[in-house]
């Protein structure tokens, strides 16, 4: 098992991981402007 994870992998995780945090983000908003 190579332990070294290629750096376009890792852009695309943190990429994933930004994106799902926007879309949380977007979401509580949306809960707080239904309010």
């Amino acid at each position: 098992m190579p332990n070294k994870i290629p750096d376009q992998v890792k852009d695309m995780v943190s990429l994933q991981q930004k994106e799902n945090l926007h879309a949380s983000d977007l979401q509580l908003l949306q809960k707080e402007l239904n309010k």
